[in-house]
């Protein structure tokens, strides 16, 4: 498999995170369309990255133009993040992946808190945006019940009852075995993942 690190590091992307009237809108009607929302959950791979990075290689030396590049939309999820923040909503991921599957073992819930650290600028702990306690990454015994445990120990840890609980998942069975257990999901399809184009979709 070629090195993702040597592919990603040729290109010359801009580090900065834009910002447009256009952004600030989406976000004020995602926000009002899940008002009743105080947890927001994201999934990792292929809905905020735009491909999985289960068996890539990365080491902490990766750029920041890297990271941006690998994130769907780095702008609107820095911009919502800290919108949903400042409105006293809560953010977490929930993740399957499982450092297991890095040769280097780089990866899981290191890799992510590197990845969302990048984004949005952490110099040193008490900045940062995610950590041990929302973000949840590993790889269940049993897949069949989807990120239902992921969400029940986010619940938990943040004393937030399912139906004030919102998953955002690229997969379909995630999705439907979460809704069957009383949470708020959203199907992100891998084909746009979290994007403004799909919260056009969503928001039409």
């Amino acid at each position: 498999m070629q090195n993702m690190n040597d592919i990603l590091n040729a290109l010359d992307e801009d580090n900065h995170i834009a910002y447009d009237e256009n952004i600030h809108l989406l976000i004020r009607k995602f926000y009002k369309k899940y008002s009743n929302i105080d947890l927001f959950v994201w999934d990792f791979d292929q809905t905020i990255t735009k491909f999985s990075t289960i068996h890539s290689t990365y080491n902490k030396k990766i750029k920041k133009s890297v990271i941006l590049n690998k994130i769907s939309d780095p702008d609107l999820y820095y911009h919502l993040v800290h919108y949903l923040l400042g409105k006293g909503k809560k953010v977490a991921i929930a993740s399957w992946n499982d450092k297991k599957f890095f040769s280097n073992q780089f990866g899981g819930y290191q890799l992510i808190r590197f990845f969302m650290d990048k984004l949005f600028d952490v110099v040193g702990e008490r900045q940062y945006i995610f950590s041990e306690y929302n973000i949840v990454s590993y790889m269940p015994s049993q897949t069949d019940s989807g990120k239902n445990s992921h969400l029940r120990i986010l619940s938990q840890r943040f004393g937030i009852e399912k139906n004030k609980m919102l998953l955002l998942d690229d997969s379909v069975t995630n999705v439907q075995k979460a809704a069957a257990d009383g949470y708020n999901v959203c199907y992100v399809p891998k084909d746009v993942n979290f994007s403004k184009e799909f919260l056009l979709n969503i928001l039409h």
